[in-house]
């Protein structure tokens, strides 16, 4: 295409050799950009880290012995993986046997001879005692290769021995004594029947010695009277006031701790001494007792003076439902 230098042609001119300009100047930086980018890829892959090819022939062969060590070494180390498995496993089912034992699923108390309060009547005065249930069941049980005689003559003299000491003791008047045999609360026993059981509510009993209540009641050197019916009048008043209803299988009696080295059952104030005589006068299966009036564990007084003496250190099922 011609162009003319003249008047008329001169701004067409102008215009297209300035976009000639630009035209070019494009090219010239599309050019600069494609050339610094091939420099950036050469600096990127000359900074990369060269890979080891290695060559067929360069590679070494396991020999036979060498393969029987590597596989010698994967055996200890199976063997090994083996035994900490095993070592996980006695772990886990000893610290589930610890849990169930702490839950109390691995241990089973029994509780089937009935509860009884061992006790002593001084029908005169009215006084109430209680008896250690072990020496009174021993006394008046004949023992293997006994005589008539022989039972007799040791029968006497252990129950003599029983009302001395019952007498140094405390005796309770009879609303003291209904306190204290109704702070004990009636509780469930399981009977078997001939396919299954039953769940009876049962209240404590009260097992006493006629010739024990007369030497108390006339002297260990009186002679030996028929009181049956005294006796058994006194024993009634108080075994006819049974405790609260619970859902144990052992007879609950409350305990109060006072400060003063004493305790309270059913509103009447007690020694340690007196709690112990009273724990071991129980006969069967026992009591459980429930403290208040502490915080924390049960103070040393009447632990070393009470509880232990007596056996009372453990807790108590539930019946079935």
């Amino acid at each position: 295409m011609l162009k003319s230098l003249g008047p008329n042609s001169a701004p067409s001119s102008v215009a297209e050799t300035f976009g000639d300009l630009v035209f070019c100047a494009l090219i010239v930086l599309v050019l600069f950009v494609l050339a610094l980018a091939i420099e950036v890829s050469q600096r990127v892959r000359a900074a990369e880290d060269p890979v080891d090819v290695v060559e067929p022939s360069e590679v070494a062969l396991l020999s036979p012995e060498d393969i029987a060590d590597l596989s010698s070494q994967l055996q200890l180390k199976q063997a090994a993986i083996e035994e900490l498995r095993d070592k996980v496993r006695s772990q886990s089912l000893q610290v589930s046997n610890q849990l169930a034992a702490l839950a109390g699923e691995q241990r089973f108390t029994g509780a089937r001879e009935p509860a009884s309060l061992c006790m002593a009547v001084d029908y005169r005065k009215g006084l109430y005692y209680f008896v250690p249930s072990r020496d009174l069941e021993h006394a008046d049980t004949r023992l293997s290769g006994e005589t008539s005689i022989e039972y007799a003559v040791r029968k006497r003299l252990e129950l003599t021995s029983l009302a001395e000491k019952s007498l140094r003791g405390r005796g309770y008047k009879i609303d003291e004594a209904i306190s204290l045999y109704r702070s004990f609360s009636q509780y469930e026993e399981v009977v078997p029947t001939e396919v299954n059981y039953r769940v009876e509510q049962s209240q404590i009993g009260v097992t006493y010695s006629t010739w024990l209540s007369d030497k108390i009641s006339y002297g260990t050197d009186s002679r030996v009277r028929d009181s049956e019916a005294e006796v058994v009048s006194a024993i009634l008043e108080v075994y006819e006031t049974p405790g609260p209803h619970e859902e144990s299988m052992y007879p609950i009696v409350a305990v109060h701790i006072h400060e003063d080295e004493h305790v309270s059952v059913g509103g009447v104030r007690l020694s340690a001494r007196n709690l112990r005589d009273i724990l071991i006068s129980i006969s069967g299966r026992g009591a459980m007792l429930d403290l208040s009036g502490l915080e924390g564990s049960a103070p040393g007084w009447l632990v070393e003076g009470a509880l232990t003496p007596a056996g009372y250190i453990g807790k108590v099922p539930k019946a079935p439902e």
